[in-house]
């Protein structure tokens, strides 16, 4: 996608993956467009924007900001009428009415000169007698679903200084709220949803989210249904949207900081794939530095971690990736922390009366997940960012129950509070389940700085892209395929992975929120639109172009992927030349 401060202007082009976490917990998404010095140009563009939602105007009205934290911007009213220029930011982040009257906006205007790295705008749909949206500049991004009250999408924008043409896309990694088109002038290209379409408006894309997961019942779709959020009067009172898996697994208990959805089989999905995965030796994949990295299976040191309680280095599952002289290691999120005891439930633990650094457990895991060193989370303890002090100094049985000692007191009693148990010290980025790992493309796939490489680095971004190249073919269902891991020193596996054909097949886990958003079809209508030359996936269905996870971007150019295949995220990567007006459509919630 952000709840993962905003380092996420991301669908700005294909490129490594980047060891920067999107915040409060949104999936990783693709970097921003690096800003070079450019010759002044004079083209002005314009983004009309339409509001085509058919919602009752007396009920409800659209509002629209914008802003760059990159390039210390925000949309604001220009000398011009009814448009919005992005200019120093202030203080806030204010939002605008969209529309034609008096004190409404209806379009956006930068030149082609203007630097813009990485910018948002943002659509807010807003109850009658509600105060609009406004975000202080140090923070202006809105949370997501389903804390925040008013329903948001958005559109990204790059305006690089390197005289290219910029980069726009319409974004669905945080999930989908309400569908929404980008076209450009003169028939020069489409994404987003089918305009007037007869048949694909919000709520029936929504009805066709539970037809589709149905449909595939036996690769798991049942899990999915809970992404679709409840109805309310907000949203007209048809559902509030769909959250991205990722986002569904990170949501936290009330009041608390560990997810409330660790039940969910969505969270070990993978689990079998990324075994097999990283006990696999002998393929290889293509770097984005351009040399050739063959995978040896083993445990090896993650960073210079240790025990706490022994000192020993922590040495976990993984692969290491060589090439070109250089080493890479990549690491199996699986078993590194345990939510979930022996029967799938949270494990809760209380305090043992008078002694505050014992806990009896109520539902405890498997023994191996409690060796000593392991740290202990939840509410109530230390978990400060890479500095989280307590964890088990022994194990023990009492009146049947399992007991654990802590190496320190907690600062009070605590009856059954919802714990984690974790090999590593508190690392926002890295205290998560395998399933928001690879949905989300973060934790162990996005860790190159906690390994110690500088991310704009030549060996930061190409241990982002290997690990990008990883964990994007499990979204896609073709990590562990027949014929993926076949042992090569050519870089066959990156072949495998980067052919669009091979992609979503049947009997492997895979994102099927993504496989939905790109193959879902309403009477026959795609409800993404489909590139020139789309291709099927393993299955024989049509793929359209959208944002199913974090980088869900064309594979290639570097590293190569088989050549000439069709667009796959819903983007302009730049807009093609002779593009001045890109038009921002707000499409229908209900039937034309």
């Amino acid at each position: 996608m952000k709840r993962f401060p905003i380092v996420w202007s991301r669908e700005s082009r294909s490129g490594p993956a980047s060891s920067r976490r999107a915040r409060s917990g949104r999936p990783a998404r693709p970097q921003s467009e690096r800003l070079e010095a450019r010759t002044v140009l004079s083209t002005t563009y314009i983004l009309p924007m339409l509001n085509h939602t058919l919602l009752n105007p007396a009920r409800f009205s659209i509002y629209v900001d914008g802003f760059s934290t990159a390039s210390s911007l925000s949309l604001q009213p220009s000398a011009n009428t009814h448009t919005l220029t992005f200019q120093n930011a202030g203080t806030n982040v204010l939002s605008y009415q969209l529309g034609q009257g008096a004190g409404k906006y209806s379009r956006v205007a930068f030149n082609a000169s203007q630097s813009i790295d990485g910018a948002r705008i943002y659509f807010f749909v807003v109850p009658h007698g509600q105060a609009p949206p406004s975000f202080p500049t140090s923070d202006p991004q809105p949370t997501n679903p389903p804390a925040y009250p008013y329903l948001t999408t958005y559109i990204e924008l790059t305006n690089p200084t390197t005289g290219a043409p910029p980069t726009v896309d319409i974004s669905t990694v945080d999930g989908f709220s309400f569908p929404a088109t980008l076209k450009l002038n003169n028939r020069l290209g489409t994404t987003g949803q089918p305009l007037s379409s007869k048949y694909v408006n919000r709520a029936t894309i929504l009805r066709e989210f539970n037809q589709f997961m149905n449909n595939a019942a036996s690769a798991g779709g049942a899990n999915y249904l809970p992404l679709k959020l409840p109805r309310s009067s907000a949203a007209a009172h048809q559902s509030q949207g769909l959250l991205n898996p990722y986002l569904y697994l990170a949501e936290p208990i009330a009041g608390g900081s560990l997810p409330v959805n660790v039940s969910s089989p969505l969270n070990s999905v993978f689990d079998t794939a990324l075994n097999t995965l990283f006990s696999s030796s002998g393929w290889s994949l293509k770097g984005s530095d351009g040399n050739l990295y063959t995978a040896t299976a083993g445990t090896y040191q993650y960073s210079t971690l240790t025990n706490p309680s022994t000192g020993n280095k922590l040495m976990l599952p993984g692969i290491q990736l060589s090439g070109g002289g250089n080493t890479f290691d990549v690491f199996n999120p699986v078993g590194v922390n345990t939510y979930v005891g022996a029967d799938g439930l949270p494990i809760l633990a209380t305090s043992v009366p008078g002694n505050l650094n014992e806990l009896t457990l109520t539902n405890p895991p498997a023994s191996s997940a409690l060796a000593v060193g392991t740290y202990v989370f939840g509410t109530g303890f230390n978990q400060s960012n890479g500095s989280a002090s307590a964890y088990i100094t022994s194990v023990s049985t009492s009146n049947n129950q399992e007991v654990v000692t802590l190496n320190q007191a907690l600062a009070g009693s605590i009856t059954n509070f919802q714990v984690a148990f974790s090999q590593i010290p508190y690392l926002q980025i890295l205290q998560l389940t395998p399933g928001e790992m690879v949905f989300g493309n973060t934790g162990f796939f996005a860790d190159g700085t906690l390994q110690g490489y500088d991310s704009m680095s030549t060996a930061g971004e190409t241990l982002g892209n290997l690990e990008n190249q990883i964990v994007s073919a499990f979204n896609r269902g073709v990590a562990v395929a027949p014929g993926a891991l076949a042992p090569s020193t050519t870089g066959n596996t990156t072949q495998y992975w980067g052919t669009e054909t091979n992609w979503y097949p049947t009997g492997q886990p895979q994102n099927l929120f993504s496989w939905f958003l790109h193959t879902a079809t309403i009477h026959g209508t795609p409800i993404f639109l489909r590139p020139p030359g789309a291709v099927t996936e393993n299955q024989g269905h049509l793929m359209g172009m959208a944002y199913g996870f974090g980088y869900d971007e064309n594979p290639g150019p570097v590293p190569p992927a088989p050549a000439n295949q069709p667009e796959v995220p819903s983007k302009f990567d730049p807009v093609p030349a002779g593009t001045t007006r890109i038009t921002i459509t707000l499409d229908p919630w209900s039937k034309l």
